[in-house]
């Protein structure tokens, strides 16, 4: 009987290892370059509809062979628009900026080691986010000592969604040093539903990160 324990103890460590061993946590930090999906509205042709913000996420994956991880990355991003949709008032212009956490599913894909240090990955997935905080910046047009920033009460702003999800896309490139790994990466973010419920106003986002990860 003693035996079989040591048997059984062995056999659960070395699965234990394992497990551990195909597993790999890290963090990334990007610039957002966020905007919002108007539809056919018309705009000025020089009118600017993005607004600059960032994202820091943790990350987990799990490997399942050499080229092939799937994982998690939960985190905070900003989003938002240098328009906003439906906020119409005659000779101002109106920002919204938005914070979510997020935590989006992801199929990491990695092409074989060039000269045993670099490599390439394509990244695949969707996710939920759910909105924190909102702010609404408004400025008379051509008067930037006019800015006036409100924060947005979630509980009675009826036309604000509070959940966003969408797909997610990204492609990077990594440097291996033996359990470590760096990486500078591009993400496109694709939201599905409106953030006003009356306009067309879909989150759309292109993130540039840096990243670092390690295998337990």
């Amino acid at each position: 009987m003693k035996n079989i324990s040591i048997i059984l103890i062995a056999i659960l460590s070395c699965c234990f290892v394992q497990l551990q061993a195909q597993v790999s946590l890290g963090i990334k930090a990007s610039h957002v370059k966020a905007w919002e999906e108007y539809g056919d509205v018309g705009l000025p042709d020089d009118a600017e509809i993005h607004v600059n913000r960032f994202s820091v996420s943790a990350l987990a994956y799990y490997k399942i062979n050499n080229f092939l991880e799937v994982g998690i990355e939960p985190g905070f991003v900003q989003r938002g628009a240098a328009c906003e949709p439906g906020f119409i008032i005659f000779e101002r212009d109106a920002k919204l900026f938005l914070n979510y956490i997020e935590a989006p599913l992801m199929v990491k894909i990695n092409s074989p080691q060039i000269a045993n240090v670099f490599s390439i990955f394509g990244k695949v997935g969707a996710g939920a986010s759910r909105l924190i905080t909102a702010f609404r910046e408004q400025e008379m047009f051509g008067d930037p000592n006019s800015v006036i920033r409100t924060k947005l009460d979630l509980d009675t702003e009826n036309s604000m969604n509070k959940w966003d999800y969408g797909l997610h896309g990204a492609l990077g490139m990594a440097v291996n040093f033996g359990r470590n790994q760096f990486f500078v990466e591009t993400n496109i973010y694709h939201g599905l539903p409106d953030v006003d419920p009356l306009n067309r106003s879909e989150n759309r986002s292109l993130q540039f990160g840096l990243g670092y990860m390690m295998a337990l």
